[in-house]
């Protein structure tokens, strides 16, 4: 059987894995990680050390906030902001 990968303080994109959280039968153990935003999260060790997981989720909200923003400021006109 494996041992269980040391993890703490290793940097995985946005998130800092902070400390095992449980062991599942299925897919191993999942592991506490601190976001640079500030949210704590719980994530699987094999979707943390191949990239799967990079954040716990504030990237793709900027990036949704991004993208309305983008698509509403096509939509309006440059001089009046009219919807057009």
């Amino acid at each position: 059987m494996p041992k269980r990968l040391d993890l703490t303080g290793k940097r995985f994109g946005k998130l800092v894995a902070t400390a095992p959280y449980a062991k599942t039968k299925k897919y191993g153990w999942k592991w506490l990680c601190q976001c640079d935003c500030g949210r704590q999260t719980i994530h699987r060790v094999d979707h943390l050390t191949s990239g799967h997981t990079r954040s716990c989720g504030c990237e793709k909200i900027k990036f949704g906030k991004t993208l309305v923003a983008q698509t509403l400021e096509r939509r309006c006109c440059p001089h009046c902001g009219e919807v057009l």
